[in-house]
């Protein structure tokens, strides 16, 4: 939906030695900030409470799942060249 529509990537660059993407969710539905609570929580207005989602982390959890299989494909792809 509009969350996925949102999303956008930067370039590839290099960071402290790294090679780096940044991943921005921009759009007209302003849907970062839902990503932003989900990913880290946040406290609840009133009660002081920490609220902590279900899917608190995902998109880490999501980048550290694919990172195997990310650079599998990668050195199958090198070894073409």
């Amino acid at each position: 939906g509009a969350l996925i529509n949102e999303v956008s990537f930067s370039k590839p660059e290099w960071i402290n030695g790294k090679r780096t993407i940044t991943v921005h969710w921009r759009g007209s539905k302003d849907r970062y900030k839902i990503v932003h609570l989900i990913e880290y929580g946040h406290v609840q207005k009133g009660t002081g409470k920490f609220i902590k989602p279900k899917a608190m982390g995902g998109v880490n959890r999501a980048i550290r799942q694919g990172q195997n299989k990310y650079f599998e494909t990668l050195k199958r792809e090198l070894k073409k060249l």
